[in-house]
């Protein structure tokens, strides 16, 4: 069963504070190339992998 979506905020960088739903595509991107956030921040990660896949399936983009 697909791991269902939950927004989430972010607890560290540039956008803390806010929700995942609301950052860019591209801190999206940056930060599925950080393994600290894919170790130290798991929900967060797969929450953001599950965010990316919805955006290209959609052709969502949010910018700065």
């Amino acid at each position: 069963m697909p791991e269902k979506y939950k927004d989430v905020r972010l607890e560290f960088g540039k956008f803390k504070g806010r929700l995942l739903a609301d950052v860019p595509n591209s801190y999206l991107t940056w930060m599925e190339d950080q393994e600290f956030v894919e170790t130290r921040h798991p929900t967060l990660y797969r929450m953001a992998l599950l965010e990316r896949k919805y955006r290209n399936d959609f052709n969502i983009v949010v910018e700065e």
